[in-house]
């Protein structure tokens, strides 16, 4: 405890004539670097990982790098010795990718709320019962 109403050592470091300059939350961040490269909107932008296969995967699907203006990919640090880099592919054809996939998960989706014939579950329960069966 400070019994003599002196500064701190941390204290002394953060006074306003002594702080550094701010950063505001978020600078610097992924989602901040990436959103200074995504400007066109007749492009989708993501982040992929350069784990095995998954920037092979990207570019088979028709995503390319997005560079800086010296040609350098856009990347930066992902954690654990992995890089993000950024990607893009061209709008149309990622609404086609997004239809299809909602149309799976659509599908899925209703099969698992059909229920058969045979099954009901009255009053919200989420056990389903039969008819040759009580209470499960």
């Amino acid at each position: 405890m400070n019994t003599k109403n002196t500064l701190s050592r941390n204290d002394k470091a953060h006074t306003p004539k002594n702080r550094p300059e701010r950063v505001p939350f978020g600078q610097g961040s992924k989602l901040a670097i990436a959103d200074m490269y995504t400007k066109d909107k007749n492009f989708h932008y993501h982040l992929f990982i350069d784990r095995p296969g998954e920037l092979e995967g990207a570019e088979a699907a028709w995503y390319e790098y997005v560079t800086k203006e010296n040609g350098e990919k856009v990347s930066m640090p992902a954690g654990k010795g992995l890089t993000h880099y950024l990607m893009k592919i061209d709008m149309k054809t990622y609404q086609e990718d997004m239809a299809k996939q909602q149309k799976l998960v659509d599908n899925k989706t209703r099969s698992i709320n059909t229920i058969k014939s045979d099954q009901y579950s009255p009053g919200g329960h989420n056990t389903p019962m039969t008819k040759d069966r009580d209470i499960i």
